[in-house]
Protein backbone atom coordinates (compact mmCIF):
# COMPACT_ATOMS: atom_id res chain seq x y z
CA UNK A 1 0.00 0.00 0.00
CA UNK A 2 2.89 2.51 0.76
CA UNK A 3 4.73 1.68 -2.24
CA UNK A 4 1.69 1.96 -4.20
CA UNK A 5 0.94 5.45 -2.60
CA UNK A 6 4.44 6.80 -3.59
CA UNK A 7 3.87 5.90 -6.97
CA UNK A 8 0.73 7.52 -7.55
CA UNK A 9 1.78 10.41 -5.58
CA UNK A 10 -0.72 10.02 -2.35
CA UNK A 11 0.79 11.12 0.70
CA UNK A 12 0.43 8.89 3.56
CA UNK A 13 1.25 9.69 6.95
CA UNK A 14 3.32 7.04 8.50
CA UNK A 15 0.45 5.69 10.95
CA UNK A 16 -1.51 5.32 7.40
CA UNK A 17 1.17 3.18 6.15
CA UNK A 18 1.15 0.82 8.91
CA UNK A 19 -2.62 0.02 9.58
CA UNK A 20 -2.43 -0.36 5.76
CA UNK A 21 0.34 -2.73 5.90
CA UNK A 22 -0.70 -4.40 9.00
CA UNK A 23 -4.22 -4.90 7.19
CA UNK A 24 -3.16 -6.11 3.92
CA UNK A 25 -0.67 -8.39 5.64
CA UNK A 26 -3.77 -9.66 7.99
CA UNK A 27 -5.59 -10.61 5.25
CA UNK A 28 -3.21 -12.00 2.83
CA UNK A 29 -2.17 -14.20 6.02
CA UNK A 30 -5.77 -15.50 6.19
CA UNK A 31 -6.21 -16.16 2.71
CA UNK A 32 -3.00 -18.61 2.96
CA UNK A 33 -4.53 -20.40 6.24
CA UNK A 34 -5.31 -24.07 5.23
CA UNK A 35 -8.81 -23.50 6.67
CA UNK A 36 -11.21 -21.59 5.25
CA UNK A 37 -12.62 -19.14 7.88
CA UNK A 38 -15.68 -17.75 8.40
CA UNK A 39 -16.21 -13.87 7.84
CA UNK A 40 -16.89 -12.27 11.44
CA UNK A 41 -14.02 -13.85 12.64
CA UNK A 42 -11.30 -12.40 9.74
CA UNK A 43 -12.84 -8.97 9.86
CA UNK A 44 -11.69 -9.57 13.84
CA UNK A 45 -8.23 -10.78 12.74
CA UNK A 46 -7.60 -8.17 10.42
CA UNK A 47 -9.19 -5.04 12.19
CA UNK A 48 -6.91 -6.48 15.36
CA UNK A 49 -3.73 -6.33 13.09
CA UNK A 50 -4.86 -2.48 11.74
CA UNK A 51 -5.16 -1.96 15.61
CA UNK A 52 -1.86 -3.71 16.80
CA UNK A 53 0.04 -1.68 13.78
CA UNK A 54 -1.00 1.52 15.05
CA UNK A 55 -0.46 1.06 18.86
CA UNK A 56 2.67 -0.18 18.04
CA UNK A 57 3.79 2.37 15.67
CA UNK A 58 2.61 4.85 18.42
CA UNK A 59 4.50 3.09 21.19
CA UNK A 60 7.90 3.10 18.93
CA UNK A 61 7.37 6.77 17.96
CA UNK A 62 7.45 7.57 21.75
CA UNK A 63 10.34 5.60 22.76
CA UNK A 64 12.20 6.66 20.48
CA UNK A 65 11.52 10.52 21.13
CA UNK A 66 13.12 9.95 24.56
CA UNK A 67 16.80 10.90 24.69
CA UNK A 68 19.61 8.77 24.77
CA UNK A 69 20.17 5.33 22.47
CA UNK A 70 18.78 3.36 25.19
CA UNK A 71 15.15 4.98 23.68
CA UNK A 72 15.84 3.82 19.94
CA UNK A 73 16.70 0.33 20.72
CA UNK A 74 14.18 0.15 23.15
CA UNK A 75 11.62 1.90 20.37
CA UNK A 76 12.56 -1.09 18.48
CA UNK A 77 12.55 -3.99 20.59
CA UNK A 78 9.62 -3.32 22.68
CA UNK A 79 7.02 -2.72 19.80
CA UNK A 80 7.67 -5.66 17.89
CA UNK A 81 7.61 -8.44 20.61
CA UNK A 82 4.21 -7.01 21.92
CA UNK A 83 3.02 -6.91 18.33
CA UNK A 84 4.19 -10.53 17.83
CA UNK A 85 2.62 -11.62 20.82
CA UNK A 86 -0.38 -9.61 20.42
CA UNK A 87 -1.20 -11.11 17.30
CA UNK A 88 0.08 -14.30 18.25
CA UNK A 89 -2.44 -14.55 20.79
CA UNK A 90 -5.51 -13.37 18.54
CA UNK A 91 -4.59 -16.02 15.65
CA UNK A 92 -4.81 -18.43 18.98
CA UNK A 93 -7.78 -17.13 20.35
CA UNK A 94 -9.69 -17.34 16.59
CA UNK A 95 -8.18 -20.31 15.27
CA UNK A 96 -4.98 -21.57 16.26
CA UNK A 97 -5.12 -23.23 20.03
CA UNK A 98 -1.64 -25.63 19.49
CA UNK A 99 0.18 -22.04 19.24
CA UNK A 100 1.20 -22.41 22.92
CA UNK A 101 3.25 -20.02 25.29
CA UNK A 102 6.51 -21.30 24.20
CA UNK A 103 5.70 -20.71 20.26
CA UNK A 104 4.20 -17.05 21.72
CA UNK A 105 7.84 -16.64 23.29
CA UNK A 106 9.73 -17.23 20.13
CA UNK A 107 7.32 -15.08 18.15
CA UNK A 108 7.93 -12.30 19.83
CA UNK A 109 11.71 -12.39 20.58
CA UNK A 110 12.17 -13.02 16.84
CA UNK A 111 9.76 -10.38 15.48
CA UNK A 112 11.63 -7.99 18.16
CA UNK A 113 15.02 -8.82 17.28
CA UNK A 114 14.20 -8.85 14.11
CA UNK A 115 12.90 -5.20 14.03
CA UNK A 116 15.76 -4.15 15.70
CA UNK A 117 18.06 -5.18 13.09
CA UNK A 118 16.49 -3.36 10.70
CA UNK A 119 15.28 -0.68 12.41
CA UNK A 120 19.48 0.09 13.01
CA UNK A 121 20.36 -0.70 9.29
CA UNK A 122 17.23 1.96 7.72
CA UNK A 123 17.63 4.27 10.79
CA UNK A 124 20.23 6.68 8.72
CA UNK A 125 17.15 7.20 5.76
CA UNK A 126 14.99 8.83 7.62
CA UNK A 127 11.21 8.74 9.27
CA UNK A 128 9.48 7.99 5.77
CA UNK A 129 11.95 4.37 5.31
CA UNK A 130 10.22 3.16 8.90
CA UNK A 131 7.08 1.42 7.49
CA UNK A 132 9.90 -1.11 6.13
CA UNK A 133 10.16 -2.36 9.59
CA UNK A 134 6.33 -3.23 9.05
CA UNK A 135 7.88 -5.64 6.33
CA UNK A 136 10.53 -7.21 8.23
CA UNK A 137 8.56 -8.00 10.67
CA UNK A 138 5.84 -9.04 9.08
CA UNK A 139 7.82 -11.42 6.63
CA UNK A 140 9.56 -12.55 10.19
CA UNK A 141 6.65 -13.67 12.22
CA UNK A 142 4.88 -15.24 8.95
CA UNK A 143 8.07 -17.51 8.64
CA UNK A 144 8.19 -18.16 12.07
CA UNK A 145 4.53 -19.04 11.69
CA UNK A 146 5.23 -21.20 8.84
CA UNK A 147 8.02 -23.14 10.43
CA UNK A 148 5.80 -24.03 13.24
CA UNK A 149 3.07 -25.18 10.73
CA UNK A 150 5.47 -27.71 9.08
CA UNK A 151 7.01 -28.83 12.27
CA UNK A 152 4.39 -29.23 14.65
CA UNK A 153 6.05 -32.57 15.81
CA UNK A 154 9.30 -31.03 16.83
CA UNK A 155 8.22 -28.03 18.41
CA UNK A 156 5.97 -30.21 20.48
CA UNK A 157 8.61 -32.49 21.68
CA UNK A 158 10.64 -29.06 22.47
CA UNK A 159 7.55 -27.73 25.27
CA UNK A 160 7.51 -31.48 27.04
Amino acid sequence: AGLWALEHGVALSLPARFAATGGLYALVLVLSLRLRPRLAPTLVFILGAVVLNLCTERLGMQLASKPGSGGRLLALLLPGALGAAGLALLLRWLWMARLGALRISALATACALATALAGLAVGHLGRDALWCLSMVWWSTFSALLCWFDQHPARAARQVR
